[in-house]
This record gives structure tokens, sequence and C-alpha cells, in this order.
């Protein structure tokens, strides 16, 4: 009796010790330790940061005019508020501190779908006085703040769908208007900022763990696209990307955003 409880332990040990294993240990952006299957997306603040160095001093990130309307969908929601931290991240970039007030209505109007109708209030208040100041570092404190917030806010409940959309929605955007300066204005040395193959791979990771649990009518379309995006950055030889393969990750890259707009 006593032989076959031990074997029952040992079995029970190791099967908890296997599922273990195969989950995806990380880092939560306040560095504790996290313990899922979804694999944790580099925050599109690296993408900006690199841009910093001297090598991209001579291109002029510009924000656009864009609309987001709320679509009442999560999914298409969350895409389109990573799309607004995009278009902070280049506002920032640009020491454009007068956009915040537009940048705040947008997120604001995205807010209720995804319960974060008390982050996009606190962003509006704090951006108000920002611009009144013109301080830039304000705008830099609270650019990497909203970004840290929400991220911590959806993975602490659960919510990885969410946060791999908001991912997507960033990523996308961010290089979509990075890839489309290169390509008019741009020298070859600096497309390598283009190549994120990991991203990509652990965007895919992720859709394909959402699409395997919930259904979401664009994901037909998402997956294809991402693995594409992923695929021309494998195919570098050299660190750099030729023309065609920077058209490439726009004509893509403006097909997933026509996807959640």
């Amino acid at each position: 009796m006593m032989r076959k409880f031990i074997l029952v332990a040992l079995t029970l040990i190791l099967v908890l010790t296997v599922t273990s294993c195969n989950k995806d240990k990380g880092k939560l952006p306040d560095g504790k330790e996290k313990v899922t299957e979804y694999a944790t997306i580099n925050s599109v603040k690296s993408l900006f940061l690199a841009l910093n160095s001297a090598e991209y001093s001579s291109l002029s990130l510009r924000l656009s005019n864009m609309a987001y309307k709320a679509k009442g969908k999560a999914a298409a929601d969350a895409f389109s508020w990573g799309m607004v931290n995009a278009d902070l991240l280049t506002a920032l970039a640009s020491n454009d501190v007068g956009s915040l007030p537009g940048i705040a209505s947008h997120l604001k109007t995205l807010s209720p779908t995804l319960a974060l109708s008390d982050v996009a209030d606190e962003f509006d208040q704090r951006s108000l006085q920002i611009v009144k100041e013109g301080n830039i570092k304000e705008m830099d404190k609270l650019a990497s703040g909203l970004i840290t917030t929400v991220d911590l806010k959806l993975m602490d409940a659960g919510r990885y769908d969410l946060y791999t959309y908001m991912s997507l929605g960033a990523w996308t955007q961010a290089l979509h208007r990075l890839a489309s300066l290169l390509e008019k204005h741009g020298n070859q040395t600096q497309t390598g900022i283009l190549i994120q193959t990991e991203n990509w791979e652990n965007l895919l990771h992720n859709l394909q763990l959402i699409d395997a649990t919930d259904f979401h009518p664009g994901m037909e379309k998402t997956l294809p696209l991402v693995r594409q995006l992923a695929a021309v950055s494998k195919q570098s030889t050299d660190g750099t990307l030729n023309k065609e393969q920077v058209s490439r990750i726009v004509s893509l890259s403006d097909s997933l955003i026509a996807v959640y707009k």
C-alpha cells in the first residue's frame, strides 16, 4: 500500500513539473516573474530609443493626423490603443508637446471598451498641465508611465489577449511609419532597425494562442500578415534590408492596420 502511494505521489510530481516547464517564463514590466503560455512582447519604446542614436539623426519623424473611432470590440479597440501609443512616442521623438490633447482624446474614445477610462482620464489631466508648461521631460514620463501602467493592468487581469493586440497595434503603426520614411528618405544602413524578427514571432505565438481559444473575425487575415512580416525580417543576410523588402513592410503593415480600422 505504501509503495503504491509513493508511486502515485511521484507520478503527480512529474506531471506538475512537466506542466510547469511547458509554460513560458518571463518578466512583467515591473521586473516580477510571470508564468504564462503567452510571450512577453518587447515594448515599442525600444524602437524609439534606438532612433535616438546618431545613425538616425537625419530622419525626421512626424505625427500624421489620424482619426480613431471606437468599434466597441475589444480586439479592434486594443489594436487602435496600441497605435495611439506609437503616435504618442512619435510625438515625443519630435518634441511635439502640443499633440498631447489630441492623443488624450483618442485614448478617451477607445477606453470604455477596454475598461481603461480611469487611465485615459488621468492621462488627459496630466497632459493639459504638460502642454501648459511645454515640459518635454514630463511628456517622456507620461508616455512611459501610460504604456507600463496599461501593460501591468492587463497582465494582472490575465488579459494577455488585449495586451497582445495593443502590442501588435503599436509595433505595426511604428514600423509602418518608419518604413514609409526610410523608403523615401533613408539609406540602406538605416534599415536594420526594421528587422524585428523576435517581436513578430512572439506576436505570432500569442495570436495563435488567442486564435485557439477565442474567435476574432480579423484573425484569418492577421496571422498570415504577421507571418509574412516575420519572414521579411528573416530574409536579411547582412543586418539590413533592400528597397523591395522595405516596401514590403510598408505594404504588409498597411494591410494589417486596415484589418482593425
